[in-house]
């Protein structure tokens, strides 16, 4: 090699050299440093079997939280609502909350990841580590374990402080601080989640796609006009299933740019070709003014390339989420067993059909033409999955979220702007330590059974609330011939909120006001009832409620009970899957909502809204059912303006009495 590329190769060298200082140094500005831990090789057994523990429990709780949609644990609001997350099990245990949800941002944040792990950590360590198994060592732990976690770019590091005091056979030492990294881009991953998610918000990416999918897709009527006599019909459940059978073919073959996908047929750049000439195609027919009749194509150049087989998918299902380029692998799709709400209009009882048209004058009266024109509304909820494939020495990690595809009228109804951030509380260990020298007693009453008067309550659970931070202070306990719960809160916070709860009770919040030591609560039980329901067909026309009915088979309930007074009391129920509900044991006001729909079409055939009714206790205080009352719209609506007209009958009528629930 000459002298002159000898020089050009040392500069770059040393750019590449200075360029990685650089970097270098932003990370270590940008991501804190724990001490290194330092451990006397004697002890080496002890220190290995807690890192151990330490690795292994991170690494359940990253791959947990991959699976919960960056969550450890749902939060209740969500865990809840059915209709907020997908469920992985019949139970529930596991989900997926929707990150998107009625305009709330639920995205979980880097901190709350970052507690959540440590935390986990922490709390399962001391069951994980068994020092029974090294006869050699006598190890006593001194002080309690406290863990960090840190979700940087390339791993997530845990660090421990958990004071040991550990005898070997010769001498003593003291070992605290204990360390694992994990090889996990986490902070990868979700940076890429988030981007995907945000730019649905905005840009309504599946909506578009799902009615491309469908104006593409000849077996789903949508627009057209045929010479025929014969009048065109589908079944509104047949077009539901073959949009569900065309979402889970199709979905599987979005691809984000600049992340590690499969690769299209043929080179990109013959797509792209293609599609350019598409568009000067419409630009020339749309400008033309004449034009042969017979070949309208005639004068406009056009491409001589075969458009590939997955063309759609590159024009369509190709997205751009401005990430940078990565190794990392996005997938999206669809469960065709989940239950979807899908309606189309206009359809007669399920039936959809087209429209007739006959000529008027003598000459085309033998001339029949069929026009349709079907909008359609679709819920339906989409699984993406992000792998690291180089995760944990190979074996990968996968992050998956969820959120729902909304369409009103054959147009994506996503909220795009303002999102609200969905907040829960957290408990940071940190915070809740550090008490302050004011000591409280809180006192917690309610009605047991059999018991006429209120009563000092056994094992209600006292929360310390103090902006998003969260501190459980304990249980009310047997003190002195009563139940109550006396201990010192944390510092640093005026008037703090107090949150008292017990399995059965209705949770009640108070503020701390500076210069009280004492808060008493009132709980309200809650009284658990039977369901029954009672449809009652409402005619359109002649505005009047018709004799009771029970639901048929193929007929399910939508309630939601929630009440003015309280904002904690919400219930979410789908009947006849749900047989039971609460109310509370005092008299109270509710707003109850029923919606009436079949069970296999989504289909809304009626129902009814209660707003601020007054319920009294006495009402039910020696009953175990409710009955509850809606109504059934007939005849079905058909179109749009019929729909709108239904909705207002469920918010408007005038039947706030006859439908009031009952007890028996």
């Amino acid at each position: 090699m000459n002298k002159k590329g000898q020089l050009t190769t040392f500069i770059i060298i040393g750019l590449v050299i200075l360029v990685s200082i650089g970097i270098s140094i932003y990370y270590l500005q940008y991501q804190p440093t724990p001490p290194l831990v330092q451990v006397d090789t004697d002890i080496l057994p002890v220190y290995n079997s807690v890192t151990l523990c330490i690795q292994d429990l991170a690494t359940q709780g990253i791959n947990r939280m991959g699976l919960q949609g960056g969550y450890l644990e749902i939060p209740p609001a969500i865990k809840n609502n059915p209709s907020a997350r997908i469920a992985l099990t019949p139970t529930g245990s596991f989900s997926i909350p929707y990150w998107y949800y009625e305009g709330e941002d639920r995205t979980p944040s880097i901190d709350n990841m970052q507690r959540e792990l440590a935390l986990y950590v922490q709390n399962n360590l001391k069951n994980c580590a068994n020092f029974e198994l090294l006869n050699e060592f006598k190890v006593e732990e001194l002080d309690k374990i406290n863990a960090i976690a840190f979700i940087a770019e390339q791993n997530v590091v845990v660090d421990v402080n958990w004071p040991l005091r550990i005898k070997t056979q010769v001498k003593t030492y003291d070992q605290k601080n204990f360390r694992t990294e994990l090889p996990v881009r986490l902070r990868k991953v979700y940076e890429l989640a988030q981007k995907i998610m945000n730019t649905e918000n905005q840009k309504q990416l599946l909506e578009n796609a799902t009615m491309e999918l469908i104006s593409a897709n000849p077996e789903i009527p949508l627009d057209g006009m045929e010479f025929t006599c014969e009048t065109k019909k589908w079944q509104l459940k047949e077009v539901e299933n073959k949009v569900k059978e065309m979402l889970n073919y199709n979905l599987p073959n979005i691809r984000i740019k600049n992340t590690n996908y499969l690769d299209f047929q043929t080179e990109e750049k013959t797509y792209y070709d293609l599609q350019k000439a598409n568009e000067q195609i419409t630009k020339e027919l749309e400008s033309s003014t004449t034009y042969n009749p017979n070949n309208p194509l005639e004068k406009i150049k056009k491409p001589t390339t075969v458009a590939p087989d997955d063309a759609f998918d590159y024009n369509q299902l190709t997205f751009n989420v401005d990430t940078p380029t990565t190794d990392l692998q996005v997938g999206f799709s669809f469960n065709p067993d989940q239950n979807i709400l899908f309606n189309s209009q206009p359809n007669d009882g399920g039936l959809m059909k087209s429209n007739q048209l006959k000529g008027d004058n003598k000459y085309l009266k033998f001339v029949c033409m069929n026009q349709y024109h079907f909008t359609y509304t679709i819920i339906y909820p989409v699984l993406s999955r992000i792998r690291d494939p180089d995760a944990f020495n190979g074996q990968g990690f996968t992050l998956q979220f969820a959120f729902p595809v909304l369409i009103n009228n054959n147009k994506g109804n996503r909220e795009t702007f303002n999102l609200k951030k969905f907040v829960s509380p957290y408990f940071d260990s940190e915070y809740c330590d550090k008490k302050s020298d004011r000591t409280i007693e809180f006192i917690a009453r309610g009605f047991e059974e059999d018991l006429p008067i209120s009563t000092e309550l056994n094992d209600a659970e006292i929360e310390f609330i103090c902006g998003p931070k969260l501190c459980p202070l304990g249980k009310t306990k047997s003190q002195q011939g009563t139940y109550k719960l006396r201990t010192q809160i944390p510092q640093g916070c005026g008037n703090p909120l107090i949150k008292a709860s017990k399995e059965g009770y209705l949770p009640e919040q108070k503020i701390l006001l500076t210069g009280k030591d004492k808060v008493e609560f009132e709980l309200t039980q809650l009284r658990k009832l039977n369901i029954d329901v009672l449809k009652y067909e409402l005619n359109k026309y002649s505005k009047q409620l018709g004799q009771p009915s029970m639901l048929s088979p193929r007929e399910e309930l939508i309630i939601q009970v929630s009440s003015p007074e309280n904002k904690d009391f919400n219930q979410y129920l789908i009947y006849p899957k749900d047989t039971t509900l609460q109310l509370m044991g005092k008299d109270a006001t509710y707003t109850i909502e029923t919606y009436l729909r079949i069970k296999d079409l989504g289909t809304t055939l009626g129902g009814k809204r209660l707003e601020n009714i007054k319920i009294n206790y006495t009402e039910f205080a020696n009953k175990d059912t409710m009955v509850l009352k809606t109504t059934e719209y007939t005849p079905l609506p058909t179109t749009d303006q019929e729909t709108a007209e239904m909705y207002d009958s469920i918010y408007n009528e005038p039947y706030n009495k006859e439908l009031r629930p009952e007890f028996k």
